[in-house]
């Protein structure tokens, strides 16, 4: 992976089931098998908020998967926040993967 973090925006909508997948590749572009690594991510409202609504992460041969609940998306109260995306490779080391933007399109109809 190259030192600049990709930058990705987001859309979720509040009260849904949310997932998304991406492929981690090496400086060639060619795909790496990461299943095993450790995948975190967080929601904040910005970046230095206290409260943090944390993503589902996995990872697998097919890349790093993201997932949240509709039970943990109708708890989104603010209609722009960031993100980010750690993996943990099986070496232990700690890299960011992928950071951007959340808009949160609030949930009407309960």
């Amino acid at each position: 992976m190259t030192d600049k973090i990709p930058v990705y925006d987001i859309t979720i909508k509040a009260g849904r089931d949310y997932a998304i997948d991406f492929d981690y590749t090496d400086d060639d572009e060619v795909s790496v098998d990461v299943t095993g690594w450790t995948v975190e991510a967080q929601i904040r409202e910005y970046p230095e908020a206290i409260n943090a609504i944390p993503f589902v992460g996995t990872a697998d041969e097919n890349g790093y998967h993201l997932t949240m609940s509709a039970s943990v998306t109708s708890k989104l109260r603010f209609e722009r926040g960031v993100y980010d995306v750690f993996i943990t490779d099986g070496s232990g080391t700690k890299s960011p993967l992928i950071e951007g933007h959340v808009t949160v399109i609030p949930e009407v109809t309960r």
